[in-house]
């Protein structure tokens, strides 16, 4: 286990752990101010503030030796867009992914909208395959994407209920249309 946060920069950034010891929202990204109001119930709070170290993932990339990205998965809590631009010229590495996005309310400060994502990506030589809501309500959504470079794919997705899909007899839930 590498014990450092993605980042568009190196160093250290300050983390917001939130709610009741963290249930799944902390982040390096601040919390919008009237989120309580635009989302009601769960506890959006910072509990707690701590410095974690952050690393780009094209000089990990390029420090780790690695060729290829057969599936990169980014659900970073806000910094789904900083993770992505942190690969750099390594970007064409990756094959295909799946970034989380924001559709109808954004929870953090300062991230990019679900069609700013999907600009980037196109522009950037990725085909983008599917946007499914991350949840019954939509808020957020999952958009998954394949680099053109590697056209297209052959491998048998299936529907498996409810907005995914996954190889036939895999645990390996990602999809592609």
């Amino acid at each position: 286990m590498i014990e450092k946060a993605v980042s568009l920069h190196e160093g250290e950034l300050k983390f917001n752990i939130l709610g009741r010891g963290d249930w799944g929202c902390s982040s390096l990204k601040d919390i919008q101010d009237d989120i309580s109001i635009v989302w009601p119930g769960p506890n959006f709070g910072v509990s707690k503030t701590i410095s974690v170290p952050v690393i780009r993932l094209d000089n990990f990339i390029k420090d780790n030796n690695i060729d290829r990205i057969d599936y990169l998965h980014i659900d970073t809590q806000g910094s789904d867009f900083d993770v992505l631009c942190s690969l750099g010229e390594q970007l064409d590495k990756v094959v295909e992914g799946v970034m989380e996005v924001p559709n109808t309310i954004k929870i953090y400060k300062n991230t990019n909208s679900k069609e700013e994502s999907i600009a980037w990506l196109e522009a950037n030589g990725f085909s983008i395959t599917a946007v499914i809501n991350d949840g019954d309500d939509g808020r957020e959504q999952n958009v998954y994407f394949r680099n053109k470079k590697y056209g297209i794919t052959s491998r048998p997705w299936v529907y498996s209920g409810k907005s995914h899909f996954k190889y036939p007899d895999s645990a390996y839930e990602p999809f592609f249309l």
